[in-house]
């Protein structure tokens, strides 16, 4: 199994509107269309219930989300490597997988996995690219 690990904001966003960019969300598509792959949510979008619903209904079906790991003075994002090494346990059946988010707060051995994005300007088309290239 191939996963994606998805963040919004700063991917599918140019800003933390809590809406997204319909040719950022292209560019997703583009990637979903080339890659048999299953995504999961590691974005905050994925503790409110209707943001998970809005991405369904606007972007793409959600597998599964990241647990929510909380740890005293380190926020949600800080601590999104540590949410998806948890998953990744969880899931010995991922061969292969990509993370694409604006944050880096990844764990040393995600990096070679990890396609970070510019939140000024989202998921490019050379990013997307990068990523079917990885997964491939």
């Amino acid at each position: 199994m191939k996963v994606i690990f998805l963040d919004m904001d700063g991917v599918l966003n140019r800003s933390s509107k809590q809406a997204i960019d319909l040719d950022l969300v292209q560019n997703f598509k583009g990637i979903l269309s080339q890659v048999d792959v299953k995504v999961v949510l590691a974005s905050t979008w994925r503790q409110n219930p209707g943001n998970i619903q809005f991405i369904k209904t606007n972007v793409c079906d959600i597998s599964d989300c990241t647990p929510v790991i909380q740890v005293e003075g380190f926020d949600d994002t800080q601590l999104r490597g540590l949410c998806i090494a948890a998953w990744l346990k969880q899931h010995p059946e991922v061969e292969r997988y990509a993370v694409i988010d604006d944050a880096a707060w990844m764990l040393e051995n995600q990096l070679p996995n990890f396609f970070r994005t510019n939140g000024a300007e989202g998921l490019t088309p050379e990013i997307a690219e990068k990523v079917v290239r990885h997964l491939r």
